[in-house]
């Protein structure tokens, strides 16, 4: 796999997979526990992919009424306790503005972006501007930019971070940096692979906050700032549809416990709530759980309030969002106490 843009000075950048190799052997000698099996097993796909250069997405057998089942009792068990708060955001914003957005072609200088990122942290706050550093430091050989989805992951038995960021000739590249980044800054706070549970709902809250703010900075130093506006609509947009999908899934799966696959559920729905949804789009909206979505969702509405603390009070802020960042036991009961409620400002307070 390479680089799949066609620009020198990016060329620097790019997965090193004899790194991951000195790693994997480094982490095969340790004793033998399941957190070092998950950590090579990992290490040893991602040297499959690079030696082969290639990603095969795996297809899987359509199994929708389980599908359907587990994320019946996402909904109404595991994060029960948060979909009242999504259905709510949906309530407040639902009469927001949306049209088609276009963002435009650049080309995108990797090295100019990180280190706008790097001022990004340090102007923000220094204890995760070190933490960020360290990740700047190793970049040539941890962070790859592909075609496949940007994520990132910190493996403590091994002690290294990876990303990917999704190749784009747009500003999304800049935006996913800033998320994976602080990703890693979380990473170390942890010193733990994240997982997404009920007990991690914030997982995704300090990424989409520091994703927020760097828009918001990128505005600021006029970095493409028209670009920067529309992308900050763009995942608005993409939130409330989140929501919105979350909300529906919701009501159908309340009415409907149990289905017999998607053709079923299709047929349904059109006879019982007046509704034309094809088996096809039933299939498409059911192949990612919905706990993904509350992953971003229920994080983003907590985001946007304290996105109301950087003008009001910037040291409650980070207080806050520090907190926040600690596992708690009762997240709930944690955000009450630091005075955040949730959906008081609409997604477009800070356009």
């Amino acid at each position: 796999m390479g680089i799949n843009i066609n620009d020198e000075k990016n060329m620097c950048f790019g997965w090193d997979i004899n790194y991951f190799k000195e790693t994997l052997d480094r982490l095969e000698a340790l004793p033998c526990s399941s957190e070092v099996k998950q950590e090579c097993a990992l290490l040893q796909l991602l040297i499959n992919l690079l030696e082969v250069d290639c990603y095969q997405q795996v297809e899987t057998n359509d199994i929708f009424s389980s599908r359907y089942l587990y994320d019946r009792n996402v909904l109404h068990e595991y994060y029960a306790d948060y979909i009242g708060t999504i259905f709510d955001f949906y309530h407040v914003n639902m009469e927001m503005e949306t049209d088609t957005i276009k963002l435009a072609d650049f080309q995108p200088d990797y090295e100019e972006i990180l280190n706008l990122l790097m001022d990004f942290f340090r102007k923000l706050d220094k204890d995760w501007y070190l933490l960020c550093q360290n990740l700047y430091k190793i970049r040539y050989s941890a962070i790859s930019f592909q075609s496949i989805p940007s994520f990132s992951a910190f493996l403590p038995e091994a002690n290294i971070w990876i990303a990917n960021i999704k190749c784009s000739h747009s500003i999304s590249v800049a935006v996913d940096l800033a998320h994976e980044f602080a990703h890693g800054i979380s990473d170390q706070l942890h010193h733990d692979i994240q997982k997404y549970s009920p007990e991690n709902i914030l997982l995704e809250l300090f990424p989409l906050l520091c994703q927020s703010l760097f828009i918001d900075y990128l505005i600021k130093i006029k970095y493409y700032p028209d670009e920067a506006k529309k992308f900050k609509k763009h995942v608005n947009q993409s939130i409330l549809n989140q929501a919105e999908e979350i909300c529906f899934k919701f009501n159908i799966s309340q009415l409907f416990p149990t289905i017999k696959n998607a053709r079923n559920l299709s047929r349904v729905i059109k006879r019982e709530l007046n509704m034309s949804i094809s088996k096809d789009e039933l299939m498409v909206m059911y192949n990612q759980s919905v706990a993904h979505n509350i992953h971003y969702v229920y994080p983003f509405i907590i985001c946007n309030e304290l996105l109301s603390l950087v003008y009001e009070d910037f040291d409650y802020f980070k207080y806050a969002t520090k907190i926040l960042m600690k596992e708690n036991e009762d997240v709930v009961d944690t955000i009450r106490k630091l005075k955040l409620m949730p959906n008081q400002h609409k997604l477009d307070d800070y356009d």
